[in-house]
This record gives structure tokens, C-alpha cells and sequence, in this order.
């Protein structure tokens, strides 16, 4: 195939090259556990904590 603007022949290039997929496989190996720290940070967070021993709240109401 030729272009039709500059007569230039059209190359197919391929849609991930070698570059590309090492570029890729490498900030993955840095961000996946980055976002699994977030995750589990956040689920942390998110989860109702019981407490397993009342003696603050004992002490606070057994002063007065």
C-alpha cells in the first residue's frame, strides 16, 4: 500500500512491540503492590473494630 497524500509505502507495525510489553511488565511489578497495600489499607479502615476488653470504659464509670 502507498499513501495517498506523500506516496511514502505504508509499513504494518505491530500493536505491542517488545518495548512496550517490558515497559509494562515492569511498572506492574511496581504498582500492583502499591494498590494491594491500599486495598487492604482502606479495607482496614472500613471494618468496625469491637473492643475485645471494656476496662476504659469501666474505669471512666466506676470515678464518678
Amino acid at each position: 500500500m502507498i499513501c495517498g497524500q506523500c506516496g511514502d509505502p505504508l509499513i504494518k507495525k505491530p500493536l505491542i512491540n517488545p518495548r512496550q510489553l517490558f515497559g509494562f511488565v515492569t511498572a506492574a511489578a511496581f504498582l500492583i503492590p502499591l494498590l494491594f497495600m491500599v486495598f487492604f489499607v482502606i479495607k482496614d479502615f472500613t471494618k468496625d473494630k469491637v473492643p475485645k476488653e471494656s476496662q476504659p470504659f469501666v474505669l471512666l464509670t466506676t470515678k464518678n
